[in-house]
């Protein structure tokens, strides 16, 4: 029973996931890139600024060498992890989403260094 309620939250996760890629690329008017989730950034970062009013709370260069930004509606709880690639600035892509989570303390708890040994 508890394997039923899981397999229907994570396919339940999936369609929101494929609902945000579709809806990223085709809300701004602009029909679908030729990159999956790829809009041009400005209107990106407008896009989750104004219509989800979500915020950058974090923005890094990965190993990989793209700009990762992670944003956030603290209100609603709803996220966006987005990429910008060296080889086409003009464009930021949605790399996932969420509905809910948690931020957290950037210090390791007692607790989860016990957990991680």
């Amino acid at each position: 029973m508890l394997k039923d309620h899981i397999t229907e939250f994570l396919l339940g996760g999936a369609v929101v996931v494929l609902l945000c890629f579709y809806g990223f690329s085709e809300a701004i008017g602009q029909g679908p890139s030729s990159k999956v989730g790829c809009v041009p950034r400005d209107k990106g970062l407008s896009l989750l600024e104004d219509r989800y009013n979500e915020r950058i709370i974090f923005r890094g260069i990965s190993q990989k060498g793209h700009i990762t930004l992670l944003h956030l509606n603290k209100d609603t709880g709803t996220w966006s992890a987005n990429i910008i690639v060296p080889s086409n600035v003009s464009e930021i892509c949605l790399v996932d989403s969420g509905i809910t989570g948690e931020t957290m303390d950037s210090r390791i708890s007692e607790k989860d260094k016990e957990v991680s040994k």
